[in-house]
């Protein structure tokens, strides 16, 4: 049964009408849309639409006196719908954030996918270099291992010219020797002749005094001191040559001992170079040890990088699929 209405309820029932119809027709547009792309916003837009249409809708049947109980209705609806709008715009914002945090982490696992290519790519050009050190390590290794085995067998040689240098120089000082003996034997027979001169004069001279008689005698004895001053001069010769040969003996002796402290110097300087040589090839194998190291080490980098590569595909693959399954809850949840 109707009751009067009050003027005043009865214009604000007339406006809470026009608010109806504005409600009706909105929700139906609302209705349209969601039914057109199915997502969340669509499906909260209609909800609020809804709401608004029935609250209203509840203020016009109290207004004009239709439902008595339709204002406490509407009242208890409102708050209704006002939890499960603060619960479903709960609920969309998570689900907007768990999508943004998603497209984060893809863009960050694509960030990690690029650095482990380069990474890769790094490692491939480090074990290429590795390997091109050593390659060049082993061929210097060879080459001063050559140059040692040729140093070796130099300070061999040396050593050889050094030894028969001073058997040389022995042999000289030997023959320096025999010469100073030869001298001494030269001296004496300078004596002899001296003496066998004097002798000669002297017996010239008594071979005058006997006359006749000693005029035979006087000729040996000429004869005699010639063959004593021939072999005074032949001794005085022979003793200008042997000095010159002990001249040259004693050049020579000095020549033999420069050209051995020359040689004790060159193969001092050649021991040093073959130590010298052994260092690098130490340390040439020591580089080739360390490329071989690092080789090995960009290696593994390399393959961890690809088998990061891999996982990241892997969980990229597995992220992607998650947005597309979060839409579908959304869809559902805004079809419900």
């Amino acid at each position: 049964m109707l009751t009067q209405i009050d003027p005043a309820d009865l214009l604000d029932g007339g406006l809470n009408v026009v608010g109806l119809i504005c409600f009706l027709i909105a929700m139906f547009i609302a209705i349209y849309i969601y039914l057109s792309k199915r997502s969340t916003t669509t499906a909260f837009m209609t909800l609020v639409m809804l709401g608004g249409f029935l609250y209203t809708l509840g203020n016009v049947m109290d207004k004009f006196g239709l439902w008595a109980d339709a204002d406490r209705f509407g009242e208890s609806f409102a708050f209704f719908y006002a939890s499960m709008i603060m619960v479903t715009a709960f609920i969309t914002i998570l689900q907007y954030q768990l999508i943004e945090q998603e497209l984060s982490l893809e863009r960050i696992v694509d960030h990690a996918e690029e650095v482990a290519i380069n990474v890769s790519t790094i490692a491939a050009e480090l074990g290429a270099s590795a390997n091109e050190v050593d390659a060049s390590a082993a061929e210097i290794s060879e080459t001063t291992h050559k140059l040692d085995q040729a140093t070796v067998a130099q300070v061999e040689a040396l050593k050889k010219i050094e030894a028969e240098a001073e058997d040389i120089d022995e042999h000289a000082h030997e023959i320096l020797d025999h010469t100073k003996d030869i001298d001494k034997v030269m001296e004496i027979i300078t004596s002899i002749s001296e003496q066998t001169d004097l002798l000669a004069l002297n017996a010239s001279i008594e071979a005058g005094r006997a006359g006749e008689h000693g005029r035979g005698f006087a000729v040996v004895a000429e004869e005699v001191r010639k063959l004593a001053e021939e072999s005074k001069r032949s001794v005085s010769s022979s003793a200008e040559k042997i000095e010159e040969i002990e001249r040259l003996i004693t050049n020579t002796t000095k020549a033999i001992d420069k050209v051995t402290v020359e040689i004790e110097d060159v193969e001092h300087h050649e021991e040093e170079n073959e130590e010298a040589l052994r260092r690098i090839m130490l340390a040439s194998d020591q580089q080739k040890a360390s490329m071989d190291d690092l080789a090995a080490t960009a290696g593994k980098l390399g393959n961890l990088a690809e088998e990061l590569k891999d996982t990241l595909d892997i969980h990229k693959g597995e992220i992607q699929v998650q947005p597309k399954q979060t839409r579908k809850t959304q869809q559902k949840g805004g079809m419900k």
